[in-house]
């Protein structure tokens, strides 16, 4: 009888562990706009971060409590003019493939390594595995940084420089919790549609519209000046929620082995 409970607690969780990974890793088809002056999410998530800096600023953003500077924006040519940041946090609960926000070429990719950058007790600093994307095409150039979880620093990407790439496809994926940053030039922004607290879809969300050559040229009376800047306290809830998600999901597999067993001794007897 303990073997049978046994083996059908271990089958039980044994499912329900790999439903969980499957779940997590779900990677489901979505209709990206067909429109040149628009740009897309490239996470699912929410907005939880937007500000503007000025040209020759060097951008970073808020990790897990931790302020995170990327230096190869400059190299990339990205902060020659003010631009915006738009910080997506992506819960275990979002689907984690990453989606080009324009069509264009990859005009730069760059990956940092996570590592630990001192190991003295009881402090462990640990730099983030991070990796940036310019795209380009002949309207703006805007960049994607990906940002992984110190727990489990992996960063997949699908692309390689100066290959061509539509909006919405499939460039890269982040493997448990993460971080998608979105940097995109002040000056081309017509209109933000998905502001601070948005809740977003890779490749379906539209971020912003942008001016597309034939009219105004974006500059500091543009409808750009007007957005709302600001950032959210939202960092930890999405692991928290899958901690308790797992917790109640490990409950209800106990209660229903509990009631199988309680029958069973029920019958026996």
């Amino acid at each position: 009888m303990n073997r049978l409970i046994l083996l059908l607690a271990f089958a039980s969780f044994s499912i329900f562990f790999v439903w969980c990974v499957s779940w997590f890793y779900r990677n489901p088809e979505r209709d990206p706009s067909g429109r040149k002056d628009v740009i897309v999410s490239p996470a699912d998530g929410r907005i939880t971060r937007v500000q503007r800096y000025a040209k020759d600023a060097i951008p970073s953003t808020v990790k897990d409590g931790r302020r995170i500077g990327f230096d190869e924006i400059v190299k990339a040519g990205l902060t020659l003019k003010d631009y915006y940041l738009v910080a997506i946090v992506m819960s275990p609960f979002d689907v984690h493939f990453n989606r080009a926000p324009i069509s264009g070429q990859v005009g730069f990719l760059h990956k940092i390594p996570g590592r630990f950058v001192t190991m003295r007790q009881p402090i462990f600093e640990f730099v983030n595995e991070r990796v940036t994307v310019v795209f380009e095409n002949e309207l703006l150039n805007v960049g994607v940084v990906q940002i992984a979880a110190p727990i489990a620093s992996s960063i997949k990407s699908f692309v390689s420089a100066g290959q061509q790439v539509k909006i919405g496809q499939r460039y890269g994926a982040i493997l448990l919790g993460s971080q998608v940053d979105l940097i995109i030039p002040a000056g081309v922004v017509k209109r933000v549609l998905a502001g601070l607290g948005s809740r977003v879809k890779a490749g379906e969300t539209i971020i912003a519209e942008i001016w597309d050559g034939r009219g105004k040229t974006g500059g500091a009376d543009s409808p750009s000046s007007a957005v709302t800047e600001g950032s959210l306290d939202v960092q930890s809830r999405g692991f928290s929620s899958f901690l308790s998600f797992f917790y109640l999901g490990s409950l209800l597999v106990a209660s229903i082995l509990l009631k199988v067993s309680t029958r069973m001794r029920g019958r026996k007897s």
